[in-house]
């Protein structure tokens, strides 16, 4: 087993679960073909209108594509089934960060590994590709990537290689299992987890035997009590999907371009997958970048703004500092920010969200209500390292008396494992 994979589920405590976790994850993907793969190298970023004049070299397993912040386009071609197309994905791993384009434009993005979560995945990381979502004509695909090797953290890791190009058959019921069980194994794992969930989650492991679709559907029954209400907690746990993205980090700002395209892309998606998902997205400047490189993408985010799966946040053009900046600054970013969300979606924005800034001017609860807003969100008063903040919710008052409603994230961070530790720790 990958030694990744082997930290990630040791907090499960229990090493019995790792096989059955990777058992499953073995039978819900598996590799029909290997897909033909071509790269085209660059330094730095080529827009997709240029594919097809591009000059693509065969590539295999492991050849090198870029260095650090370097880029290259990949073409992966194959032969599609005719039938039981519905279950069919393709998985792509280049080794870095990639967009996914069909001959109609962008797809998703997929990612290399960023953290212990991704390894907990049916595959580490986002390299899962489902047939319906390409445009294919015929029997023949066709599919491209735009690729950025970003390093980790601004660390450099190397050349980016090509890891994987495969057509998957794709097994949903096991899928559901993997989530069903791992959800289990993790709750079990909790101190005052209930004595019969180990006893559940024994009898799953025997009763699959050889994952034919009556033993899954089998072992989803016997711990279906775990989800249909019968041990609900008397609490209420909301959870909001958010893409937390700086403008400007360890990354060429060339990079934030692409990365809004592969982060609104995938938002889409994930929205048609999970009835009632919502996503929320700040900083305009972002939006903006979608719609000078993909209209169309664009267009569909306004649609899903409509139904309310994506949610226009934060007040702001972009999430600034607000110590260094002078007062003057702060009200244009407001005046812009909201401007460009009343415009674009027919939203008057009235929650400033600077989750990521480190320290804030007394001037700012002023600011906020006199920019018509009511309510603040962030995180980092409880990276504090040396006198720890003591609460969550609460009212700001400003210099003038303006009185603003600010909310810490329970977590201490903006981002959140969907996982019982998560929302015990919410609670």
């Amino acid at each position: 087993m990958d030694k990744n994979v082997e930290t990630a589920l040791r907090y499960l405590k229990d090493p019995s679960y790792i096989p059955f976790l990777e058992k499953l994850k073995k039978a819900a993907v598996t590799t029909l073909e290997p897909l033909r793969a071509e790269c085209c190298p660059s330094k730095e970023p080529i827009p997709f209108g240029r594919v097809r004049e591009l000059t693509y070299l065969p590539a295999k397993k492991g050849d090198p594509w870029g260095g650090m912040f370097e880029c290259a386009w990949f073409r992966f071609t194959g032969k599609i089934p005719s039938e039981g197309r519905e279950d069919l994905a393709l998985v792509l791993d280049v080794g870095g960060e990639g967009c996914v384009y069909d001959r109609t434009g962008v797809v998703q993005g997929i990612t290399k590994v960023l953290g212990a979560v991704d390894f907990l995945q049916i595959l580490p990381g986002k390299q899962l590709v489902p047939l319906d979502r390409l445009a294919i004509e015929g029997d023949a695909l066709e599919v491209w990537v735009d690729c950025g090797n970003n390093g980790f953290s601004g660390i450099s890791t190397g050349q980016s290689r090509l890891q994987r190009a495969d057509l998957c058959r794709v097994r949903r019921d096991v899928i559901g299992l993997y989530y069903d069980f791992l959800a289990c194994a993790q709750l079990a794992a909790m101190k005052d987890a209930p004595a019969y969930l180990k006893g559940l989650l024994k009898q799953t492991v025997s009763r699959a035997k050889k994952l034919t679709e009556e033993d899954v559907a089998a072992c989803r029954a016997i711990l279906a009590p775990m989800f249909d209400g019968t041990h609900k907690a008397p609490f209420t746990v909301y959870a909001q999907g958010h893409g937390h993205l700086d403008m400007a980090w360890l990354w060429p700002i060339r990079e934030t371009r692409r990365k809004a395209l592969r982060t609104f892309s995938n938002v889409l998606y994930q929205s048609t997958q999970a009835p009632g998902f919502s996503y929320n997205a700040s900083q305009p400047q972002q939006f903006e970048f979608v719609r000078e490189q993909a209209p169309e993408l664009f267009e569909r985010i306004k649609e899903a703004a409509k139904t309310g799966t994506v949610e226009p946040q934060g007040g702001m053009w972009v999430e600034p500092d607000t110590n260094l900046s002078g007062g003057e600054s702060l009200i244009r970013q407001c005046v812009y920010g909201k401007r460009y969300f009343r415009e674009q979606f027919g939203i008057d924005v009235k929650t400033l969200w600077l989750p990521d800034v480190f320290g804030y001017t007394a001037a700012l609860p002023q600011i906020i209500k006199k920019c018509g807003m009511d309510n603040f969100m962030t995180i980092k008063l409880s990276w504090n390292r040396d006198n720890p903040f003591p609460h969550h919710s609460f009212l700001w008052t400003g210099l003038d008396d303006s009185e603003v409603l600010v909310h810490m994230a329970p977590l201490g961070d903006y981002t959140a494992d969907a996982d019982p530790a998560a929302v015990r720790g919410t609670w």
